[in-house]
């Protein structure tokens, strides 16, 4: 079942890599804040986020696009993993970037995908533990700015279904970087 995910997975980012003239990828970094009040008690109000995705910085042209994200937080002995790939249209505002010292173009993007959570939580003030291993369909929409050729630097929500009355939904905040150009 996994292997024929990946599959999936990789037949269907190959049509977002083609639209390119060319492809920046690199990775991004940054923070994520669960909205849920109970998952901010167990685990904290800001999670590492980090990634992988097509970087064009300034030169971002209406196209569809994929992204992997990882989201892991492991604080007062809970934990919890996010994978997110997720596959969308990015737009930007303007036809034209707006020139200036570094050169910017404001975008957004809407992306769908399934994300895998692997956790392990003890719910505030109860001595229960929930752990499990899911897969649940993700939404996410992005608003963000590529600086220059090579910097991101983006807002995302992602939001996902409910595993075991938990709402792993949460807003990020991010840069990206164009590690390769091909």
């Amino acid at each position: 079942m996994r292997r024929v995910l990946v599959a999936c997975i990789a037949l269907s980012s190959a049509p977002a890599f083609a639209q390119y003239d060319q492809i920046g990828l690199g990775p991004s970094a940054g923070i994520y804040m669960p909205s849920s009040s109970t998952l901010r008690d167990a685990l904290g109000d800001s999670w590492i986020s980090f990634g992988i995705g097509v970087t064009n910085g300034a030169q971002i042209k209406r196209k569809m696009g994929m992204d992997w994200n990882f989201v892991s937080q492991n604080s007062r002995g809970n934990r919890v993993l996010i994978i997110t790939p997720s596959f969308g249209i990015m737009m930007p505002f303007q036809q034209q970037q707006v020139m200036g010292p570094v050169g910017a173009q404001f975008y957004g993007a809407a992306r769908a995908g399934v994300s895998y959570i692997d956790y392990g939580i003890t719910r505030p003030g109860s001595l229960v533990r929930d752990s499990a291993r899911r897969f649940t369909l993700d939404g996410n929409v992005e608003l963000g700015a590529g600086l220059g050729q090579m910097w991101k630097a983006y807002i995302r929500y992602d939001l996902m279904q409910k595993v075991d009355d938990f709402d792993f939904s949460g807003l990020s905040l991010g840069v990206s970087y164009s590690l390769f150009k091909f």
